[in-house]
């Protein structure tokens, strides 16, 4: 029989991703959602594929498939959208700022909710109002994600992002340096699966044609700092 809650329970994960191991937590979560209905669970992660993944939710064998699930999926903001981000939020706080410094920002970040989140917490909360410190401090934070990524990875993923953070953003030109950097060929199948891959993550996307990496503090991680 299913319990219930005098008051609803929040059940949270955050980048659920790093769960990837947990081969069990589809069928924790299923349990959950048949026998106690004042549990709500929300999972967040950076990596859709990968959680898509950890939850199977597009598998018919898993126990959440065609579940009730919601999903909110957080787009790039536009250049406006940003600066009215920013400029509400130090409102709220109370914090003076200049329309050059948030833009100046805004081509820090392209527009990524976190990483405004971040510029926006380091100056209105931190007091620093050095966007070079900010950006090198945000940068170590990528260059972190990126190296968690690589260690369960093959160093060919790297290449591929050195490539890409390097302006070569054309398939040519990233089988080229990847192929430079091994010393030998590589089938197109075996590189098309790798650039897949990243795209899957979330560390590389398609655009006009070529790819790009997507997060620019990342771009800025993987040319400066791996």
């Amino acid at each position: 029989m299913a319990l219930e809650f005098d008051d609803r329970v929040i059940v949270a994960f955050d980048e659920l991703q790093e769960a990837r191991m947990l081969v069990n937590l589809p069928y924790l979560l299923a349990y959950i959602y048949d026998n106690f209905k004042g549990i709500t669970v929300i999972a967040t992660g950076s990596e859709v594929g990968v959680v898509y993944d950890v939850l199977r939710l597009e598998d018919s064998e898993s126990p959440l498939y065609r579940r009730a699930i919601g999903e909110v999926r957080l787009r790039r903001l536009s250049r406006e959208e940003s600066a009215e981000f920013l400029s509400e939020g130090f409102d709220q706080l109370s914090v003076s700022v200049s329309r050059s410094l948030i833009d100046e920002i805004i081509d820090h970040v392209d527009g990524i909710i976190g990483w405004l989140t971040y510029y926006g917490w380091s100056i209105a909360v931190q007091r620093e109002r050095d966007l070079s410190r900010i950006r090198e401090m945000a940068s170590l934070q990528a260059v972190a994600e990126v190296r968690r990524f690589l260690e369960r990875s093959r160093e060919r993923y790297y290449h591929i992002l050195k490539a890409i953070a390097l302006g070569l953003n054309r398939w040519s030109e990233v089988k080229g340096y990847l192929e430079a950097k091994e010393g030998m060929e590589i089938d197109d199948s075996t590189f098309n699966t790798l650039l897949k891959t990243l795209v899957k993550l979330g560390f590389v996307e398609r655009k006009d044609g070529g790819y790009l990496i997507a997060d620019p503090l990342v771009a800025y991680a993987v040319r400066r700092k791996l």
